[in-house]
């Protein structure tokens, strides 16, 4: 009875779930590629600091930006990820049969969010249009919260965008 115990593989060193597997803990810190990219947009001595990793973290280190547009820019940033979770279709795997529906029905609580998330979203765009009728600055100020870089100026419009954000915002907590 005793030799039976001892068959198979030696088990790995470390902690591990109910089920026996064992826990890998992820590395600590960002990753050597990450930390060659953002050394790479803000020189060796930045690449530790986790602003880097936006496109308006980048500006608010080379002092393009002050910190209200630069908290108003990752409001924006965090409200786009919502939006762009709640209106993106799911992709099915292509096991299964392409003409079945593998959204998830909206309850209550969803559609709530989702009313709040376009609210804020057509708040945002309302800002951003009384200063540009045409929209290019509404434009440049999502792709800058998308971290695209847009060709011919259009950084300082989307940098024009989180100044009336934050201008915005600024006055709706005076107003509250």
């Amino acid at each position: 009875m005793g030799r039976n115990r001892n068959r198979g593989r030696n088990r790995k060193p470390g902690k591990r779930y109910p089920s026996g597997q064992v826990k890998h803990a992820p590395p600590p810190g960002p990753t050597p590629e990450l930390l060659a990219k953002r050394a790479a947009i803000g020189g060796d001595g930045k690449a530790n600091n986790q602003h880097y990793g936006t496109l308006i973290g980048c500006w608010l280190e080379q002092g393009l930006l002050d910190r209200a547009e630069f908290d108003a820019g990752m409001r924006l940033v965090s409200l786009v990820v919502v939006h762009d979770r709640m209106i993106e279709l799911p992709h099915p795997p292509r096991a299964i049969d392409p003409n079945a529906l593998h959204g998830r029905a909206l309850i209550e609580e969803d559609e709530e969010r989702y009313e709040r998330v376009m609210q804020a979203m057509e708040s945002a765009r309302a800002v951003l249009l009384r200063r540009d009728a045409g929209g290019v600055i509404w434009r440049a100020t999502l792709d800058a919260a998308r971290n695209i870089v847009t060709p011919c100026g259009g950084d300082t419009l989307a940098r024009a965008g989180l100044k009336a954000l934050a201008e915005y915002q600024e006055q709706a907590r005076k107003a509250a």
